[in-house]
């Protein structure tokens, strides 16, 4: 297991992460309290509130999942318009060239 803790203005979308500090937990039923342990002392040491956010390898995996779910439903949708389109088109074209 392992803890990812960065400030959070580190952490903004624009810029790249500069810092991050890894910390390794050998227990899972400890993460938790590791983690806010953790975060309180680095917010202490460095004179700061809620400056501070933890996530674990557990979080960041949940958040990719939950993204490329999104994406996932993106490209089917588009994947089923082009399937209507393109059956569309073939009824079309088949209709034409039947004679009445």
């Amino acid at each position: 297991m392992s803890l990812r803790c960065a400030p959070i203005a580190i952490r903004s979308p624009i810029s790249h992460v500069r810092s991050v500090t890894e910390l390794r937990v050998k227990k899972d039923d400890q993460l938790k309290a590791d983690t806010v342990q953790s975060v309180s002392i680095l917010e202490m040491r460095h004179a700061v509130k809620k400056g501070y956010q933890a996530q674990t390898n557990e979080q960041m995996m949940e958040q990719f999942s939950s993204i490329l779910t999104i994406i996932t439903s993106v490209f089917g949708a588009l994947a089923g318009i082009a399937l209507l389109v393109g059956g569309i088109g073939i009824m079309n074209i088949i209709l034409v060239s039947i004679p009445c």
